[in-house]
């Protein structure tokens, strides 16, 4: 696994020469725009909903694979990702999310095909999940929540696939939000997220890429879109792709289309 570093991670002040004049769809970011939070609390108790949501994801991950997309052969690629497709169909994303307190407004699978050509399997969500929760930690991680008490599967029974080793890296604050880049290094897995920290609401679309060559940060060869979502304060939206190829990335954040490019954020994993 290659050590990540951060890549063109701009100021605030460059982040915001990315914004064009007359975007309806964003409310206005002001310099007293609330911030992201910086406690790192512990998560609260579960909650008796939240152990059911708990006994759910330990009863999928006891009896589903987490797929692994990293073939460097075509057709076995192609292949890899159907089954992804497949799989993100039936993942329990409310209970995935729901044992943490988060709530899931929106959940959906599908495939897209690439700028290479390459037709992948991808997951958009929107996830709002409590002050202390990083819903980075949590997508790869398709086990019930320690604090749960839910008798997890033994490892002899278990369809996981281990170990999981996730890497994570987030920007600073980029125009009110926060992009971030993660990767499950065992099954390929990368979730390209960005979260809201302004006032009122935002509206747009996550891109996942490449890193293209010729800027600092470029979008690259495109991976995945997630749909037009509107989001409000400390809200995510998440797209899920597994690229085969590169270890640099570009997460870009759009107004509805057509947009201008709202900001970006690149990363090496």
């Amino acid at each position: 696994m290659k050590p990540w570093v951060k890549l063109a991670v701009p100021t605030l002040a460059t982040a915001l020469l990315l914004i064009p004049t007359g975007v309806a769809s964003a409310s206005a970011a002001t310099p007293t725009s609330p911030a992201p939070p910086t406690a790192a609390a512990s998560p609260t108790p579960p909650t008796p909903d939240q152990v059911a949501f708990a006994r759910t994801v330990a009863q999928f991950a006891s009896t589903h694979t987490p797929p692994v997309v990293n073939s460097t052969d075509p057709a076995t690629y192609v292949q890899q990702n159907v089954a992804a497709y497949e799989y993100l169909k039936v993942l329990p994303v409310q209970a995935l999310y729901g044992q943490y307190g988060c709530a899931v407004s929106f959940s959906a699978a599908s495939m897209q095909v690439g700028g290479d050509g390459v037709n992948r399997a991808t997951a958009d969500r929107v996830v709002s999940c409590p002050a202390g929760v990083d819903t980075s930690l949590i997508s790869p991680n398709v086990l019930p929540r320690a604090d749960a008490h839910v008798a997890a599967p033994s490892q002899s029974t278990m369809a996981v696939i281990t170990p999981q080793n996730w890497v994570n890296t987030c920007s600073n604050t980029l125009s009110s939000g926060v992009h971030c880049i993660g990767q499950e290094t065992t099954t390929s897995e990368h979730d390209f997220k960005y979260t809201w920290y302004g006032s009122g609401t935002i509206t747009g679309h996550v891109r996942a890429g490449t890193a293209g060559i010729g800027q600092p940060c470029a979008n690259g060869t495109f991976l995945g879109n997630s749909a037009d979502h509107t989001i409000g304060y400390g809200s995510s939206i998440i797209e899920v792709v597994w690229p085969n190829y590169s270890s640099t990335f570009s997460n870009s954040f759009y107004p509805p289309s057509p947009g201008a490019l709202r900001t970006r954020w690149c990363a090496s994993m």
